[in-house]
């Protein structure tokens, strides 16, 4: 009788993003709204060789620089999420 081993793959990996964000309404004036943000975006990757699982997780995390709420009282909070099958 032969015996057979195979050691099956489990990758992890985690990689960070740090960037920064301007929005703007594209006005001047009184008219203009406009903020900037500094993000990090932690991506977590997950494979698994044997039950052919993979999967990310990644959220973004949102400060915002130089926001003055007499320019945007409407941001102090704001999210959005992804999905992708």
């Amino acid at each position: 009788m032969q015996a057979i081993i195979r050691i099956f793959m489990v990758a992890a990996l985690l990689l960070i993003i740090a960037d920064g964000e301007h929005e703007s309404n594209g006005q001047s004036g009184e008219l203009s709204r406009s903020t900037n943000y500094a993000c990090i975006k932690p991506i977590i990757l997950y494979y698994h060789e044997k039950s052919k699982i993979f999967f990310h997780v990644a959220p973004k995390i949102r400060a915002c620089l130089a926001n003055s709420d007499s320019i945007n009282p409407d941001l102090h909070f704001r999210a959005i999420a992804y999905t992708r099958a």
